[in-house]
Order: C-alpha cells, then structure tokens, then sequence
C-alpha cells in the first residue's frame, strides 16, 4: 500500500514542487520587468507633444517558446507622438531596442487575446518585418481595458475585428475538448480503482521495471496529444499544460489498467501469516503485510498469532491483496470498539 502511495504521490509532489519554482521565477522575472520600465521612463521622457504608454513586449524568439514563465520577455516605454511611434525597450538578456512604427494599419494590428482563457491579454501587433507584440503594462484588466483603446487612438476610430476580439476559446477547440475528455476519463477511472474503492491493496510491483515502462507510453501519448493540440492552433500555454495532465492521467490510469488485468488473470489464494507485532504480518516468499490501518485489531493476539489473507498474483508480477477477506471482521471490531469505550467492557480476544 505504501508503494502505490509514493507511486500516485510521487509525480503529484514533483508536478507541484516544479510549478511552485516557476511561479517564483515568473515572479522573479516580472519584477525584473518593472525595474526596466521604470528605469526607461526616467531615461526617455516624452518629447512635446508626445505621450507616454509603458508596455510589456514579446519578442518573436520569445513567442516561439512552448512554456514560457513569463507571456513577455522584454519590457520598455511607447512614446506616441503625432506621426509616429517611438519604442524604447529592453529584453531581460540585456540587448536593448529602439524602433520607429509609423502610425498605420500596416504597421500597426490588433491581435487580440493570446494565451490561456483566465489569463486574456489584449496585444497589439508592431512592425512590417520582425513584429513584436505589445500591450500596456499592469494587471490583466488593466491591459485588457487598455489595448482596444489605445489601437482605436493610435489610429483614429478604428474598431477591433470581432474575431480578434473573441480570442481563443479552448472550450471550444475540438482537439482541446478530445484531449479533456482523455483526461477525465482516465483520471475517474485511476481515482475509482486506486482511491475511491481500491478492494485490492498493491503489496508489491513484483517487476518494477513494468511500472517504469507505464512512463514511455505516457509520454509518447502526452507528446502526440501535444501536437494535435499546437496542429489546431491551441496556444502553447493550454497545450502544454492539458499535456502534462494528460501525462499524469495516462500513468495513473495504465497503473489501475495493469493491477485490474493482473487480477483477472490471476487465482486469488490465501496464505498463513505470522504475526511479527501489532497489525504487522510476515510469510515466507510472500510481501510482508503492515495493516496498522486496522487500529489495532489484532492486539489481544500474541507474537506469532498465523492469520489467513488472500493474496492475488498474476504473471504481471504484482503482489495484491484482498482487503475484503479481513474488513468485515475488522469494521465490527471497531463498531464494538467504540461501545466498549463507552461501557468500559472487553470486547475482543485473539481467536
């Protein structure tokens, strides 16, 4: 049982330890961000006539990254005059920027939303060759309420397309709704037979080099569902993020998959048992049995107290046992426990 915990818990904890690292990093590199657009608005003040926009910027190189920590990685201030504008900008590796973008729609785009549904950005698109794409610095509000209104001012009363506007809506994305679908499915299915209702208690994977091998078909599910998802033009952010879910179900969900095959082609046997300590049993050639869950049950037994268990092992190799063959004795027990507790009377001795 302790194995199939570290087994579920294991990539669980490094899923979590590895996002915990990134979102320090993001906050890192955010923070990073706002030194340089302060720094610049003191180095590049507005000339007359001109008016001042600081901006988050991702830089072409940037955009083409699959995960990024960040959905900007260059930061700077928009000097928007008359004609014009001028763009001072900085990228977290150093290099700085400084470009000229006449004021017209060949320069000058509306992109719209780019990235995942919660995290909606309005970006402008700036530039005829190597194109950068800018939005107003701050929050999320903000710079949604801010990107429409500062493409209809840079040119004139010029409306956002509708489409553009929408944005992405993973909900609705036929790839996106087949891989959640793989994903809940494969996730209740491990949850019911691991967790929820889990009859059979893994004792041991008997061939752990099986339980390896579950990651490379999950992997190589994870990587094709990957590629559909990018294929249909699901933002890199959603994808990567429905993949490793995909990922963890499809471990999980081929571990339920191997124990319940396993099983079926098994004969379920029962074993003599010697008792070694408290709710603790040893068989030789067979995985010791830790049932300290059972709070006690066995106590009254002395040292050496044989108990019969049902053991399942298939050619798969898992060792399981059925924890059927003990509950129903050890729910009574426990039933009368707590009316003993209450009378002050015995209720159990070692058969």
């Amino acid at each position: 049982m302790l194995l199939l915990k570290l087994f579920i818990l294991f990539p669980l904890i490094l899923i979590a330890a590895l996002l915990l690292v990134r979102l320090l990093q993001a906050r890192r590199q955010q923070q990073a961000l706002q030194a340089i657009r302060q720094r610049l608005q003191t180095a590049h003040p507005p000339q007359p006539g001109e008016q001042q926009i600081t901006v988050d910027i991702c830089t072409p190189a940037h955009g083409k990254r699959l995960w990024p920590l960040h959905d900007s990685d260059a930061a700077g201030v928009l000097n928007v005059g008359k004609n014009g504008l001028r763009l001072h900008a900085e990228t977290l590796a150093g290099p700085a920027m400084e470009q000229y973008f006449p004021r017209d729609a060949q320069h000058i785009r509306w992109l719209g939303r780019h990235g995942l549904r919660q995290l909606d950005r309005y970006w402008l698109l700036l530039g005829n060759g190597e194109v950068l794409r800018v939005r107003p610095a701050g929050g999320v509000k903000m710079a949604a309420q801010s990107s429409p209104s500062l493409y209809r001012a840079l040119l004139g009363d010029a409306t956002p397309a509708s489409v553009a506007v929408a944005g992405f809506a993973l909900e609705s994305n036929p790839a996106a709704q087949r891989v959640t679908t793989a994903f809940a499915v494969l996730g209740l299915y491990a949850l019911w037979q691991l967790v929820l209702a889990p009859r059979w208690v893994l004792l041991h994977p008997g061939k752990p080099l099986l339980l390896a091998a579950l990651a490379l078909p999950a992997l190589l599910g994870a990587g094709l569902a990957l590629r559909a998802l990018l294929r249909d033009q699901v933002p890199k952010g959603a994808a990567a993020l429905l993949s490793v879910l995909l990922f963890g179900s499809l471990l999980a969900g081929g571990l339920a998959g191997l124990l319940q095959l396993d099983r079926i082609l098994a004969t379920p046997q029962r074993h003599a048992y010697a008792m070694q300590q408290t709710d603790y049993f040893r068989a030789a050639g067979l995985p010791d049995l830790d049932l300290r869950s059972t709070r006690g049950y066995w106590a009254p037994c002395p040292k050496g107290h044989t108990e019969q268990f049902t053991l399942a092992h298939g050619p798969l190799g898992f060792w399981q046992l059925d924890s059927d063959s003990y509950a129903d004795a050890v729910q009574f027990y426990q039933r009368a426990q707590l009316m003993a507790q209450a009378t002050g009377t015995m209720t159990r001795v070692c058969n």
